[in-house]
């Protein structure tokens, strides 16, 4: 009688342990499976962040393009009024000055972009129109304290007065 108890039980063990360790693997097959889902779901969230990330800097490399392509028509004007031997030498030397002050200018805002960069902005496009600039920062907001740092730096670098400098954050 014992040992039929005895073999009774063990016999229930096996089957218990046999349907705990199938039930165990058969999780963990479906833990496989699902994983996929989940990094899916993650990859789809990070290329859309990345997106959005894209989209932002496009701006900033958009305006800087536009700034240069406009640069360079005034720079090909000039030339040709500075090289043409029917102009005035006045209008040559306006030109070559107009040349000059181009160039001076190019080199500025790509100088103060860098400054704004390093102030802790993302990203920064500077435009420098006459007296007066506009500096674009990639954030969503920026403090009063940020705003003036920059508009010090700009005004030192471009000798401009700061109430003539504009901050514009651009999310």
């Amino acid at each position: 009688n014992r040992k039929k108890i005895i073999l009774i039980c063990l016999g229930l063990i096996f089957v218990l342990a046999g349907y705990y360790f199938f039930t165990v693997s058969c999780l963990r097959i479906e833990e496989e499976k699902n994983p996929v889902n989940v990094t899916v779901d993650l990859k789809k969230d990070q290329k859309k962040d990345r997106s959005e990330s894209l989209k932002k800097q496009e701006f900033f490399v958009d305006c800087r393009l536009a700034r240069e392509r406009n640069q360079s028509q005034q720079v090909e004007v000039l030339k040709e009024i500075a090289a043409n031997p029917v102009s005035s030498a006045e209008t040559r030397d306006q030109a070559q000055q107009e040349l000059m002050k181009i160039t001076e200018r190019a080199a500025r805002e790509a100088e103060l972009e860098k400054l704004v960069v390093a102030q802790g902005a993302q990203d920064a496009v500077v435009l420098i129109q006459g007296k007066s600039a506009t500096v674009i920062i990639q954030g969503k907001s920026l403090s009063s304290s940020d705003a003036e740092k920059i508009r010090e730096i700009v005004g030192r670098v471009a000798f401009l007065e700061p109430g003539n400098i504009f901050v514009i954050p651009k999310p």
